[in-house]
């Protein structure tokens, strides 16, 4: 299957200064093709994610390789953008802007609303014979609540899809969840906006799913979705079940709970069940240059990650002098992200060798949390530090 609409040579980009609360226009970092009548979404950079924007372009003008954009009403809020400088080290910490609108649309019925029950894409078959390519186009009011398999683009039990991606698309108001990776390995999904979702945006389903690519992606505004999985009730904008895929430049923002959240399981669940695949203890693939901000936690990882080099070997032999010999850990290595405005900007529970290098937290109610399971209830964490 190929939708395709025309090309947009930026889908998301950030503001170059802050726009205030009554702002009728703000100018964006780069120059963009957007056009009048276009809409767009503007992500909060405070702590609340419903001071989120939606607004309609009435004029738009560029200048410098900068393009100044007229609303059709005020904002409401203020969006941040600025550098902040802490130790001789600059970040920019600027509110994202969205382009919603695309030529192509796939989208549900006006009753779809009313009955959250709208459009699904799924593809499924037998390994070598199922290609999707997704480029630029819009799908909206879709996804069908409460059932599972039914969400906006989904890709199903296909195996290798080298050659397939979901690039430069919006998909916004959806029902159930944005873009689901399920038993696949080798799917691109790339420069998308996704906005306000239920359940998890950005889904990696059954913890086989290898080697995707997940880049440069605006995700905002994501709520829980009560007829899913159980960790639907506590959203994340992306759902990562297995290490060994590749998370870089997405910016997260506005979650009920997470942006980010690796959920390893020992072994894969569901139709993809095995056990000589165990993501607990499996290396980082990649997770670099990602920013979550506003509200919940920025990048969580729980229940567990004990990374080693035999990734279904024992953690430990208390036989030996040295018990942890038997299976040395490989550090995870999480580099050059940037959280901030969450409730936690870090929690991680029961890991071993994780690495955070270049890590900027700003504004977050605590920074750093790392706790184990409490012994003698084994539920809730007991926080050893933060």
């Amino acid at each position: 299957i190929d939708i395709h609409g025309a090309k947009r040579d930026v889908t998301w980009t950030m503001l170059d200064t802050t726009a205030q609360a009554g702002d009728s226009s703000f100018t964006l970092m780069k120059e963009v093709d957007w056009q009048v009548g276009e809409e767009l979404v503007i992500s909060p950079t405070g702590r609340s994610r419903d001071e989120v924007e939606e607004r309609t372009i009435s004029a738009v003008s560029t200048s410098g390789g900068r393009t100044t954009i007229t609303l059709d009403q005020p904002l409401s809020h203020s969006h941040y953008a600025g550098t902040l400088e802490f130790n001789g080290v600059s970040t920019d910490i600027r509110g994202e802007v969205g382009l919603l609108t695309r030529i192509a649309v796939v989208h549900g019925f006006a009753i779809s609303v009313r009955d959250m029950y709208g459009s699904h894409i799924m593809l499924r078959g037998k390994e070598g014979q199922v290609v999707g390519r997704f480029s630029y186009f819009e799908t909206r009011h879709a996804g069908q609540a409460f059932q599972m398999g039914r969400y906006p683009i989904h890709f199903h039990m296909i195996g290798n899809v080298i050659g397939s991606y979901v690039e430069g698309c919006s998909v916004h108001h959806t029902f159930n969840r944005a873009t689901t990776i399920h038993g696949v390995h080798y799917l691109h999904i790339k420069n998308n906006v996704y906005y306000r979702h239920m359940g998890h945006a950005i889904f990696v389903e059954d913890s086989i799913e290898s080697n995707n690519v997940v880049e440069d992606n605006l995700v905002i505004h994501i709520s829980p979705s009560t007829a899913l999985l159980a960790s639907d009730l506590k959203p994340a904008g992306a759902w990562i079940t297995r290490p060994k895929n590749f998370f870089r430049r997405n910016h997260i923002v506005g979650s009920t709970h997470f942006r980010f959240w690796y959920d390893l399981p020992n072994n894969p669940p569901g139709p993809s069940a095995t056990s000589s695949i165990c993501p607990v203890g499996e290396p980082l693939g990649q997770f670099d240059h990602n920013v979550g901000h506003s509200s919940g936690i920025g990048l969580r990882v729980y229940p567990q990650y004990f990374p080693r080099t035999n990734p279904c070997g024992a953690i430990r032999d208390d036989s030996l002098d040295d018990p942890f010999r038997v299976n040395e850990p490989v550090p995870a290595i999480f580099k050059h992200n940037v959280m901030y405005n969450n409730g936690n900007g870090i929690f991680h529970r029961n890991i071993g060798a994780i690495q955070h290098i270049d890590l900027r937290l700003f504004g977050n109610g605590t920074a750093i949390v790392i706790s184990e399971p409490d012994r003698a209830r084994d539920t809730e964490p007991r926080i050893e530090s933060a």
